[in-house]
């Protein structure tokens, strides 16, 4: 608590000071001493070592959200969800379910974010797309070279009910 008044007594200080520099343009103030000095009377060769501090910057001033604070943050779940979807396609279950959510998470980010979190909510839509299509396609690869490493084709499958009746009789 302490802490946060003595950093809004500093920015007051510093704001103080900036009001007086722009209505007293004639004067310097050394932001270390507060010393006011009149521009004809400082020194032109002493300007390297005046030290100025860093003002702070509030939450209001963040350039990463809008108005609600949250607004990027669908946007990048939907673009690391996509990127993982790409990445896991070899699971293709879970890389089906993040494909899904980087979709649904792209579109509603994409209406509530600014400039920067568009262009991710629209990578996570291309990637979770693309996670979804990879996916699918190693589903599909993974169900025909089991059947061909295990002997089942078209032929197979007309001669199983056959194959069946005979298993039956056997038994």
């Amino acid at each position: 608590m302490d802490e946060n008044n003595e950093l809004k007594n500093q920015q007051e200080e510093l704001l103080r000071q900036v009001k007086e520099e722009s209505e007293n343009p004639n004067k310097d103030v050394d932001p270390i001493d507060n010393n006011v000095t009149s521009s004809n009377e400082s020194n032109s060769t002493d300007d390297s070592s005046k030290v100025y501090e860093a003002s702070y910057v509030g939450p209001e001033e963040n350039i990463v959200n809008d108005s609600d604070g949250h607004s990027n943050a669908l946007a990048i779940t939907s673009m690391v969800s996509g990127i993982i979807s790409v990445i896991g396609c070899c699971f293709h279950k879970i890389a089906l379910i993040l494909g899904i959510l980087a979709i649904v998470f792209s579109i509603v980010g994409k209406k509530r974010a600014n400039e920067t979190g568009k262009k991710m909510a629209i990578s996570g839509l291309v990637c979770g797309i693309i996670g979804i299509i990879l996916s699918t396609l190693v589903f599909i690869v993974i169900i025909v070279l089991g059947g061909a490493i295990f002997g089942l084709t078209m032929d197979t499958f007309k001669e199983l009910p056959e194959m069946i009746q005979q298993f039956e009789l056997n038994v």
